[in-house]
């Protein structure tokens, strides 16, 4: 059977259901932004981007995939800065997947780790460029959004002069992407964030909830949550 996404799936706002997972991402932005600088790395065709157009100073909306990011600069590139773009250490070289089956779930890996088969997937090979480098050339951020289908760590890796000025970092965390395409064990994922940044948040329905102990935070998040999550890190 065909991959359609490892996201919790899109689910409108219909009365009785829970808020779908964009707009609770979209939620805390709003809460952090503060009229600051905002990344958003994995922006696919720009929804969490267009939803702070009016939260933001300036907005630098960041994709990977060329047909998402034709669309992402076809709706916003006259209102933010848009760059086409995959986040990772300077120069590193990656195989991006695109998912035709649902563009929201393309990511990349390392090359030779390419799923074999898995035809709805289109490989390209492109070359990283870190988030210190697209700051110093756009501004530095004061919140950054990242959502990479299991990169997300090498976003970090490619951020040392983004952390040192404390933006926010607001993150999807998905065991299954972290482990299968990132390469990373989901819990020493949790544990570089918890050492990272002084406070680490899940995103809940109701608001946010403090993650301090990474085995409750796994559990609930693979067996409650799907794999998914979506985690605010902060500096206070």
């Amino acid at each position: 059977m065909a991959f359609r996404g490892f996201g919790l799936g899109i689910m409108r706002r219909l009365r009785g259901t829970p808020i779908d997972e964009a707009d609770l991402v979209i939620r805390e932005c709003r809460q952090f932004i503060d009229g600051g600088v905002f990344f958003d790395v994995g922006a696919n065709v720009g929804e969490v981007s267009e939803a702070m157009l009016p939260h933001a100073s300036r907005i630098v909306a960041i994709e990977p995939d060329p047909a998402s990011f034709a669309e992402l600069d076809r709706r916003l590139g006259n209102r933010v800065t848009c760059v086409q773009a995959l986040v990772g250490p300077d120069g590193e070289q990656r195989t991006f997947l695109t998912n035709t089956n649902a563009s929201k779930s393309s990511t990349s890996v390392i090359p030779g780790e390419e799923p074999p088969g898995h035809d709805y997937f289109t490989r390209t090979s492109m070359q990283a460029i870190s988030l210190d480098s697209l700051a110093a050339r756009h501004g530095m951020p004061s919140l950054v959004k990242v959502d990479v289908e299991g990169c997300e760590m090498s976003v970090l890796d490619s951020a040392q002069a983004v952390l040192a000025a404390k933006p926010v970092f607001i993150m999807e965390f998905n065991a299954l992407c972290l482990s299968n395409f990132g390469r990373v064990n989901p819990r020493d994922a949790i544990d570089r964030l918890l050492a990272t940044f002084p406070k680490v948040e899940v995103i809940t329905q109701q608001g946010r909830q403090r993650v301090t102990d990474p085995y409750v935070f796994l559990m609930a998040n693979i067996i409650d949550n799907g794999s998914v999550d979506n985690v605010v890190c902060s500096w206070r």
